[in-house]
């Protein structure tokens, strides 16, 4: 039997070897405005415990095409946790997007990964991702989303990869 976490885990890190093998390093122009800024959409949330909400991952490709990448999003598990009703394992692919692997094992981690041969795009504003939660407790947070690889379906870097985080302000039930 296959222990699905450790499949998800493995699944993912083929997604990332492939995108670190040699040759991956940019030979061509890189746009130098805010091309490979990935982003949450809302970037401010206002909910109440035991709300669900969403919130869409969307990247600025410029003028290149997204056909590798790989995100580490971290957040505090005991104020919000992973709607895993929707989606797999509370992440789906977004209008624009692909998704090839989810991991969300560690808590307060989701690794996500995905690679498509022909890319997407170009789009300055590709929604690639989808993240359901569920508020767990009241209080101010922020969600955080790490690059570890954006690429072009020529393996060249898009644009200056940089992610920015989400703030989250969970009321108390009235």
């Amino acid at each position: 039997m296959i222990n699905k976490g450790y499949f998800k885990y493995y699944c993912i890190c083929a997604v990332i070897i492939v995108c670190f093998l040699p040759g991956c390093v940019s030979t061509g122009t890189v746009d130098q405005g805010s091309a490979g800024i990935v982003r949450f959409d809302p970037e401010e949330t206002e909910v109440k415990v035991d709300d669900t909400f969403s919130h869409a991952i969307r990247v600025n490709t410029g003028k290149q095409r997204l056909a590798a990448y790989a995100f580490l999003i971290t957040y505090p598990p005991e104020m919000i946790g992973i709607d895993i009703a929707k989606g797999t394992e509370g992440v789906e692919a977004g209008r624009d997007g692909y998704l090839a692997a989810v991991n969300t094992i560690d808590p307060g981690k989701i690794y996500v990964g995905g690679y498509d041969i022909n890319g997407k795009g170009p789009n300055q504003n590709l929604h690639l991702l989808t993240i359901h939660w569920k508020a767990l407790s009241a209080g101010f947070i922020k969600v955080n989303i790490e690059i570890i690889n954006l690429n072009d379906e020529q393996t060249g870097i898009v644009g200056k990869p940089k992610g920015t985080g989400a703030k989250i302000k969970i009321g108390q039930i009235e």
